[in-house]
């Protein structure tokens, strides 16, 4: 499946659940579905984002929605049954990422809570269940609707029996089959029988992006690509292989990784590399043993992904997007035509033109920044505290949740240490690290003591209250924030003398860190967007350097 420029799905290959798309032949008489389609078919328009599971397929619209159709044995379509849809169906509204597993989904909703569905024999879902090991295939904890895992979520990926998911703190948590030690907690692996985990696991901190399955990948926000999990067939990229050295922690690859898929990694420099048996995509295929080096492809890319060749040859196809928007694969299957010979492609061929590039402009307006906020978001990534995992939405209200997630990365960035996790928490806190390292320097109040409001939007006035608490605690460097009699016409509507005072050392500062409007409003209640957010605390970095 791949999403052109336009928005347009297209898709190919087999089809016998209608996991492509609900086209029929008449066979003796008896409409049946295609089993296979062998050309690139559109199948919708106005997608955004697109994950293709085991028989089954999930795409999410430009208005949020997300539809679902294919296979749906255990359930993973979410729509409450387990019958097979070979037309879309829609499930939810307001979801901005989604993944798929061998038979269960994850998605994740513009508020940052993360659900689940489908299998849970190997405990997937991450809900605290799993099916009863003794009683084959047993799917008495299956989910056939989606179900609320956790919050503050930025990205997830589901796969075979395993899920993974980056919170915005960049923490990274799995959950699900442990047989290989590919939870990377230090336990389970070929040794020990594996040890699943149905619950939520944390595994490293400052993580960019996941691939989960039999063997987890993680690149970290430094660049630095780290495994961990099965590697009986090199699929670490270690120059290893072979039973007896699979690992149940990470273990550092190479530095400078901008993209990471089955045997192979795309480097910042848009060079992909990739190792293991099969197509590797240079001229040859490795058929005997295990190739243990890493073997450059000719270009320049930006995404790659690797699966079978769609019928029993064990073999392997790699598709992988140009830096140019152009779609290239090589493998074993390339050509199938419905015949019994089968082509090998052992250098990139052509496919098609206009695939949207991961990250591209987001079809969402309110995830583009304004005109305006460019230069500011660019300053923020250059500053160094606008890492991926917090960027996107940049129109969109920011919660308090997300208000701390930044104001940590800004705090951490200037200062050059680690916040101390305090033992203060909130009932609505999802265990977010952000929230409770604000917290522990009283940084931050909740709505009481139990309560933090973490996905409610923040206010006008909050912000220049947190603001000025951060500035207080950096006047160690000699900076003091002064108030001034700064008059808006609005200002009795801030809740405390204190948060007047905060509001006019925010407008007096230089440079001006928060200002009023044309008419002479500071709109103290009025919500703040994530681009507003990160404009104010650019303000309060050049304050801290000034």
């Amino acid at each position: 499946m791949v999403i052109k420029e336009d928005g347009s799905l297209w898709g190919w290959g087999r089809n016998e659940h209608g996991q492509v798309a609900n086209i029929t032949e008449d066979y003796w008489g008896t409409p049946r579905l295609v089993d296979r389609i062998e050309a690139p078919t559109k199948i919708m328009d106005g997608v955004t984002a697109v994950a293709a599971g085991s028989l089954y397929t999930l795409a999410i619209k430009t208005d949020g929605s997300l539809w679902a159709w294919g296979r749906n044995y255990f359930g993973q379509l979410g729509d409450g049954t387990t019958t097979d849809r070979p037309e879309p169906v829609k499930i939810m509204d307001g979801v901005k990422a989604v993944s798929t597993g061998g038979s269960h989904t994850m998605a994740i909703k513009t508020d940052g809570s993360l659900w689940a569905w489908g299998s849970n024999y190997y405990g997937e879902l991450g809900n605290g269940k799993q099916g009863d090991r003794t009683i084959v295939n047993d799917k008495s904890a299956d989910s056939h609707t989606p179900v609320k895992i956790m919050d503050g979520v930025a990205s997830v990926s589901a796969r075979g029996f395993n899920s993974a998911a980056i919170k915005t703190d960049g923490t990274l948590w799995t959950w699900g089959n442990n047989s290989a030690g590919q939870i990377g907690n230090g336990k389970g692996g070929f040794s020990s029988g594996g040890n699943n985990e149905p619950n939520p696991v944390k595994v490293m901190d400052g993580v960019a992006s996941v691939l989960t399955g039999g063997t987890t990948r993680a690149v970290k926000t430094d660049g630095s690509f780290w495994v961990w999990g099965a590697n009986t067939g090199g699929q670490f990229g270690d120059g290893k292989g072979g039973d007896g050295v699979s690992r149940n922690t990470p273990l550092k690859i190479m530095d400078g990784v901008a993209f990471v898929n089955d045997f192979a990694v795309i480097k910042t420099d848009g060079s992909l590399i990739n190792w293991g048996i099969g197509y590797l995509g240079n001229g040859t295929y490795n058929r005997e043993d295990i190739n243990h080096s890493h073997v450059q492809v000719a270009g320049r890319f930006a995404a790659a992904v690797r699966g079978d060749s769609g019928d029993s040859s064990g073999r392997y196809i790699t598709y992988a997007i140009a830096s140019d928007g152009s779609l290239w694969g090589w493998g074993y299957n390339l050509d199938y035509t419905g015949g019994s010979e089968r082509v090998e492609t052992t250098t990139p061929k052509f496919i098609m033109d206009g695939v949207k590039l991961p990250g591209a402009a987001p079809a969402d307006p309110l995830d583009a920044p304004s005109e305006w906020a460019i230069p500011v978001i660019n300053a923020a990534i250059e500053i160094g505290y606008l890492t991926p995992a917090l960027q996107g939405g940049y129109q969109k209200n920011i919660t308090r949740g997300e208000f701390c997630a930044l104001a940590v990365s800004l705090i951490e960035t200037l200062t050059g240490q680690t916040m101390e996790v305090g033992t203060r928490t909130f009932a609505d806190d999802g265990g977010d690290l952000n929230i409770r390292k604000m917290a522990h320097l009283t940084i931050i109040n909740g709505y009481n003591d139990t309560t933090f409001g973490t996905n409610d939007p923040i206010s006008r006035q909050d912000v220049a209250m947190i603001l000025d608490r951060i500035a207080r605690r950096e006047q160690a460097l000699n900076k003091e924030l002064f108030e001034a009699d700064v008059t808006f016409t609005d200002m009795h509507l801030v809740t405390s003398e204190n948060t007047a005072a905060a509001i006019r050392k925010m407008s007096y500062s230089s440079p001006r860190i928060m200002a009023g409007d044309a008419s002479g409003t500071f709109r103290p209640l009025d919500n703040i967007s994530r681009q507003e957010t990160i404009s104010t605390l650019n303000k309060l970095c050049q304050w801290y350097f000034g």
